[in-house]
């Protein structure tokens, strides 16, 4: 997940900058930058898939589904843990970052 969003944060445009520049390919398209509400979007969309994935596993373990091990269980769960955490720390900074921009004098 992470190897998904970094390109596409690399993409966005810097915080001097009031809106996103035109990206330019190969061809004739023209493609806008992706904006952050919509790459936040994505992630908490494959966070919820990963944390339903692991629960789904997690009952056809409990269940005794026979094609269903405790190594892949576990794996999907840790994983839905982890990439919980990195949008919890992305939403920690992003209240940090409102937060020191309301206190900053006018």
């Amino acid at each position: 997940m992470i190897d998904k969003v970094l390109p596409q944060v690399n993409l966005m445009p810097s915080a001097g900058g009031l809106s996103a520049p035109n990206r330019t390919s190969i061809g004739s398209n023209t493609k806008a930058a992706p904006d952050f509400s919509s790459l936040l979007g994505d992630m908490l969309s494959e966070v919820s898939k990963a944390q339903s994935t692991a629960t789904n596993l997690n009952q056809r373990i409990q269940l005794g589904d026979p094609k269903v091990s405790i190594e892949q269980t576990a794996l999907a769960m840790n994983t839905a843990g982890v990439q919980f955490q990195m949008v919890l720390q992305v939403r920690n900074k992003l209240v940090q970052s409102y937060t020191d921009i309301m206190n900053m004098p006018v």
